[in-house]
């Protein structure tokens, strides 16, 4: 399959859910029930490939990725700082395994390192983007 065709299927999908769903985005639901449904459409354009919300695993562990050097620096900063030990024990735990990530939605086969499409969407009045751009790249 190639990248027009893979294009071509995601098009054909969020118009499905626009035709069907789009009253999730007038009410303004929530980001994981839109992607939800997103995913069902996304299922049925690649019936061979396993469609996840919020996949969380790189083959059979938490899919995490290191802290980079810009986020480094503000972490242990934040660790000088007057924190709750609770916020405390959260960045040390970023800082030695590095930060848990999991796209919004995932076509891919489980259990292997084939990815197809990784997706993250975001609402209108979604702030953090340089976040998921950078999560994505990584």
């Amino acid at each position: 399959m190639n990248e027009t065709q893979v294009k071509d299927k995601i098009f054909k999908a969020f118009n499905m859910f626009l035709a069907k769903d789009i009253y999730l985005l007038q009410v303004d639901a929530n980001e994981r029930s839109i992607t939800h449904k997103l995913a069902e459409y996304l299922q049925l354009e690649f019936p061979e490939w396993n469609v996840d919300c919020e996949y969380n695993r790189n083959l059979v562990k938490v899919k995490q990725i290191p802290v980079w050097e810009s986020k480094k620096e503000e972490l242990i900063s934040k660790l000088e700082s007057d924190i709750s030990q609770k916020i405390r024990t959260n960045i040390e735990k970023v800082l030695e395994g590095g930060i848990s990530v999991y796209p919004d939605i995932i076509v891919h086969h489980r259990g292997t390192k084939d990815n197809l499409v990784i997706i993250e969407a975001k609402k209108s009045n979604h702030t953090g983007f340089d976040f998921d751009v950078e999560k994505l790249i990584r």
